[in-house]
């Protein structure tokens, strides 16, 4: 299964990206007990501003699963958002790398089309 979203308000409250990103990965997927390895992380582009996107494969030996996540921390105004996508395969499956192929271009086209509501304060 693969899924993607945006999130207006990801997991923490830091506005620094590597702050967040700890505070994201701490509760990330954590009803299925995973513990992330990160594969890549990197400072990207995104809605016009910096970002940082993380990719992580986290194992689940009790269910026989893997998981391999990309998440994008973008800004919006002051506060930070997010995009992420990930696959759940069994453990001897390999990924579709298709798939984040199409996030990569779902996120790089992503635009705001009005303020948010705290924009607007």
């Amino acid at each position: 299964m693969t899924t993607f979203a945006y999130d207006e308000e990801p997991f923490g409250c830091s506005t620094r990206f590597e702050d967040r990103e700890k505070e994201f990965f701490r509760r990330f997927l954590f009803n299925a007990i995973v513990q992330f390895q990160v594969l890549e992380k990197k400072p990207v582009k995104v809605v016009g501003g910096e970002g940082l996107a993380v990719t992580v494969e986290g194992k689940d030996p009790v269910k026989k699963e893997k998981v391999r996540a990309k998440v994008v921390f973008g800004k919006r105004g002051d506060r930070v958002v997010g995009w992420y996508i990930t696959q759940w395969r069994p453990m001897e499956a390999t990924y579709d790398l298709s798939a984040f192929e199409i996030f990569d271009k779902y996120v790089e086209s992503f635009k705001f089309l009005k303020p948010s509501f705290y924009q607007t304060l």
